[in-house]
């Protein structure tokens, strides 16, 4: 009987142990479209996810690059001409100043070609529950 104690109390210590090694951690990302005909760039603000949690899926840039696609299907017409990128999430995304700065730095390179810069500031992503 006491042996089954000790295996009952090592367990439940190993599971809390396991549990609280296992942490929720908040991820950035953001996405861009660009036509070199028309000259625009579309851009969005940075937008974040979460990794590491027992509700929600991973945040990831398949899952981003979907919802991306379907909200700028409702703002530009001839979408399909675009090429589409995001840029973030997992492995390099945790640091909120790393996203942003490669962000401003596309934004640079497109402005210095002469494009027009239009911000899509009501996309946001969401992550999916399991």
């Amino acid at each position: 009987m006491k042996t089954l104690s000790i295996i009952t109390l090592l367990l439940f210590f190993s599971l809390t142990v396991n549990a609280q090694n296992k942490q929720t951690k908040t991820v950035y990302a953001f996405c861009y479209a660009y036509n070199y005909d028309t000259k625009i760039l579309y851009v969005s603000d940075i937008v974040n996810g979460i990794v590491g949690s027992d509700t929600y899926f991973d945040a990831s840039n398949t899952s981003l690059d979907l919802q991306w696609n379907a909200k700028f299907k409702t703002v530009v017409e001839k979408y399909f001409n675009y090429n589409r990128n995001v840029t973030g999430f997992p492995p390099f995304s945790d640091d909120y100043e790393t996203v942003d700065g490669e962000r401003t730095r596309i934004i640079g390179k497109y402005k210095q070609e002469g494009f027009a810069i239009h911000h899509i500031n009501s996309f946001s992503y969401t992550n999916e529950k399991r």
